[in-house]
């Protein structure tokens, strides 16, 4: 788990840097006669391409860390797509690991809530 919240650190930082630069890079070519339509479509092509490559060029892979079986190239191509998306591609992540993590704890409550009430009518009978 460490070496997750590790890796998606560095990943939050990447992203926010990279995001930054692309953002001000646009703003200065705002004054072009680029419509915002194509704008936004480069943009997601660009970060799509860097995503992939950072994911393919590091060998990155987040469904290994997450513990999910897959081929390498599926692996890598999954976290090429949620580099591409940036800052909500981590918070995706990280709601998921907080909707396992619940889901692990309700889990555990409902087998241990048996053993308290045998335990509890053990110790009334006694």
């Amino acid at each position: 788990m460490e070496t997750l919240v590790t890796a998606l650190a560095q990943y939050l930082r990447l992203a926010l840097r990279s995001n930054s630069s692309w953002s001000s890079s646009i703003r200065s070519s705002s004054r072009s006669s680029f419509p915002e339509d194509y704008k936004k479509a480069i943009l997601g092509a660009l970060s799509l391409v860097a995503g992939l490559a950072l994911a393919f060029g590091a060998g990155l892979r987040v469904l290994e860390l997450l513990g999910v079986s897959s081929p390498w190239y599926w692996d890598e191509l999954t976290t090429g797509l949620i580099i591409s998306g940036g800052t909500q591609g981590i918070n995706s992540i990280l709601k998921f690991l907080g909707y396992a993590k619940e889901g692990k704890k309700a889990d555990a409550v409902a087998k241990l809530t048996p053993v308290k009430n045998r335990v509890k009518s053990f110790a009334d009978r006694v």
